[in-house]
This record gives structure tokens, sequence and C-alpha cells, in this order.
């Protein structure tokens, strides 16, 4: 079951009664310049960082792109050298901690990488593959300014699933504070940061706007756009959109019925996606 779904069976009650009843999302287009301080672009057929970077810009913004590849150095220069500089008041300020950059950010480095030994300024030779592909998200959201504009390419790359999540809500309050943050993701723990916010009642739900790409006929994109309700449940589930757990969780629990002459005949994992385009719920 999906992270957010699993053991609570009000949601998922009502989460059933909707895909019975045939809601889908259709195929949209997506407008630019969309609603939403918090965008989640994901799926299969996902543009290109170029693409999604032109659109964030649509009205002049200047945008600050962060992704893996840009390395350690210069967020690390930015973090713990910048004499004077404060993490903004708000959402993004960690509580009982002084409010000067370097020390928020070792804070946060903390909750993101609880196992790491962080006591100041890292030094970006001695950075695992995680820590140092983190570090560009990081220095952008602590920095962000209310109307900045921000582009995460893929913060989760090499990173646990708690440190997915850390960085992921670390966004959500980056535009909870006032920054445009879009966000190109494969992760599940990325979009369940975002739900929760809504449902915890400090990210508007009118301020996340998710866009999923996926693989339409004879080479086409159809691009699904789910809206959130106010408990951080999606209104409808796109096909593909991340479903893979789900899927392999019904093929595991499907397997002992199967071994034991209860199920119909095994399918194969392409089969298996075929006969399933939504979420096992």
């Amino acid at each position: 079951m999906n992270v957010i779904t699993r053991d609570h069976g009000a949601h998922l009650a009502r989460l059933k009664a909707a895909m019975a009843g045939g809601v889908r999302m259709e195929p949209q287009a997506v407008p630019t310049g969309e609603p939403g301080r918090f965008i989640l672009v994901t799926g299969m057929a996902m543009p290109g960082p170029g693409t999604v970077l032109a659109e964030l810009a649509a009205g002049g913004r200047s945008v600050r792109h962060a992704g893996p590849a840009d390395g350690p150095v210069a967020p690390i220069r930015e973090l713990f050298r910048s004499p004077g500089a404060e993490v903004t008041d708000g959402p993004l300020r960690v509580p009982r901690v002084p409010p000067a950059l370097a020390a928020q950010a070792t804070t946060r480095l903390r909750e993101i990488f609880p196992a790491a030994s962080i006591t100041g300024e890292p030094d970006p030779f001695r950075l695992d593959a995680g820590l140092s592909s983190a570090l560009p998200a990081v220095a952008a959201c602590l920095t962000a300014r209310p109307g900045g504009t921000l582009l995460l390419e893929y913060p989760e790359a090499c990173l646990h699933p708690h440190s997915q999540a850390a960085i992921g809500r670390l966004a959500c309050q980056a535009a909870a504070s006032g920054a445009h943050v879009g966000v190109m993701t494969h992760s599940e723990h990325v979009l369940n940061a975002a739900r929760l916010a809504v449902a915890q009642g400090w990210l508007p739900a009118d301020d996340v706007a998710i866009r999923h790409h996926r693989p339409g006929p004879a080479g086409t994109v159809i691009t699904d756009c789910p809206a959130l309700g106010l408990d951080g449940m999606l209104t409808a589930w796109p096909p593909g959109f991340f479903d893979q757990a789900d899927r392999d969780l019904g093929q595991l629990l499907d397997a002992p019925l199967r071994q034991a002459g209860l199920g119909g005949p095994r399918a194969s994992e392409g089969e298996a996606e075929r006969e399933d385009e939504g979420p096992v719920l």
C-alpha cells in the first residue's frame, strides 16, 4: 500500500469507492504560470530540466536551478561562509536554533543525515554521494526568499528514504515561506512530504500542483494533474503514478495463493503491469 494510505481505513475506503466509481484523471493541458508554490513534476515521460526551467521562468522570473550534478563546493561556501546571512523567519527557520545560516544549515543536515557526524562546515572532499548530491538543494531551499523561484532536480538522488522525506519536507517549507519551488522527482517520499504538509495544515492544498507525464499512444505524452484534498489525499490516481510498490506488493501477496493452487495462472511482470493500470487499493 502507499505509505500515506496504509492502515488508514477511512481514507482507504474513500479511495476504493472513488476508484470503483471510475474516477480517473483526464489528460489535460497545463497552463503556463500554473497556480501553486510547490510544483511536483514526475512521470516516465517527464520533460527535461530545460523545459521545466522555461515554464517556471514565465513572466520574467529568475530561477535558481539546483541538482546533484552541481557538486557540494559552492553550496558549502554559500551555507557556511556567508557572514551575517540568516534563514528567513517562518517555516524555513528551525526554532530554538540561532537564525544564522550556518547554524540552521548544520541543524538541517543533521535532520536529513542523522547518521552523519556534522558539527560545522563539511569537507567537500570527504562527503558520501548522498550528502554531496543533496547539498545544492539544501542550499537553494535555506536561502530562498519570498517570491523567489527554485527548480530542484532529483533532490532524492543517492538518498535513504528517511533523507528523501526530510529533503522533501524542506522543499515544502521553502514553498510555505513564499518561494515558488519546482521539484523534478521520481521519489514517492518527496510526494508524500507534500501530502503530509497539506494534511498537517501548514501548506495550503491550493499551493500544490502535481504534474504526471506518461507515454500516450503513437509517441504522444499525456499529462495528468491530480489535486490534493485538505486531508492530503489525491483526488485520483493516474495510471503509472507512483504505483510500482503497490504492484510489487500485490504480486507478493498473490504468490502464496498461486503456489497453493488458489490463484490463476502465474502472470509475468509485464502481464501484471498490463492487467492493472491503477494502484492496488
